[in-house]
């Protein structure tokens, strides 16, 4: 895929293209639904279907001026019950005695943040969508090649009943951080592999107190990290050298559990059950 590859003859105008619908592009396509533009997203992979990558399993912490946002774009009420509020931030480092608490309560009361699963965000995203009267979404839908103009661009999208070329004032790449199209339009990144990876999620507690709690605990392994998820439940992120993960994430259940509660302590009592592990680079 290049800029000045060829498209079909037969164009369809609009005036923003937004390519991808995971978690920037459709919030993006929300967020233009009010003004008078005509607004196409494409997308490969819908919410909701195996293999969306913006939507998985993974969780995401909402600072308070994201769920403001989403608030003004409507999308709030729609998930408010299946956010677990933040109203305090615990950080600690493992052999020190020293911690850092930030509390809600002293900075004006409301929560400091939200923790939701990415799969609800997704769906509540793209309900939103299919209520916008401006927007046309082309999923699945792949788009195969841009040719720029002066004042449009012509681009190319495929979808099962073949390819069309729509025309577009104003492209909007949002496919992803390796993305073909940023890539094909010769638009450089600078990628540095940290090497660590992620090890992602949801363990029981027998100790949680009055929740709300998130904490980030610094090890000389990386830092780990557990967000609240519910009576009980916490969300994790164990960092590891990449190297270590896969052997990190089969471990039986026990020991594993064993693991996170000797990075983290006691604080939450002990750990009593742990879901299905993910690992993410």
């Amino acid at each position: 895929m290049s800029a000045g590859a060829s498209t079909p003859d037969c164009a369809l105008d609009c005036d923003v293209l937004i390519a991808g619908g995971g978690m920037v592009g459709a919030s993006l396509a929300v967020a233009l639904a009010g003004l008078p533009l005509r607004v196409q997203l494409v997308e490969s992979v819908p919410a909701g279907t195996p293999g969306q990558p913006s939507f998985d399993a993974r969780t995401t912490a909402l600072s308070r001026s994201s769920q403001h946002i989403l608030a003004a774009l409507g999308i709030w009420p729609a998930v408010q019950a299946d956010a677990a509020p933040i109203r305090r931030i615990h950080i600690s480092e493992r052999g020190r005695f020293g911690t850092s608490v930030i509390d809600g309560d002293e900075e004006g009361g409301e929560p400091l943040g939200y923790v939701l699963e990415n799969r609800l965000l997704g769906a509540a995203l793209w309900r939103a969508m299919a209520a916008c009267q401006r927007l046309g979404i082309r999923a699945p839908a792949s788009v195969t090649g841009v040719t720029t103009g002066a004042d449009w661009m012509t681009v190319g999208v495929r979808t099962a009943d073949g390819e069309a070329g729509v025309r577009t004032r104003l492209l909007i790449v949002a496919d992803g951080a390796r993305s073909p199209l940023r890539a094909g339009l010769g638009i450089d990144a600078r990628v540095r592999p940290y090497g660590q990876v992620a090890i992602t999620g949801n363990v029981a507690v027998s100790n949680p107190g009055p929740g709300g709690t998130a904490y980030e605990r610094f090890t000389a392994a990386g830092p780990l990290a557990l967000l609240p998820a519910g009576p009980g439940r916490y969300g994790f992120v164990l960092t590891r050298r990449a190297a270590e993960a896969d052997g990190i994430v089969a471990l039986p259940d026990g020991e594993f559990l064993a693991l996170l509660q000797a990075e983290f302590g006691f604080r939450l009592g002990r750990f009593d059950r742990v879901g299905v592990r993910s690992s993410y680079p």
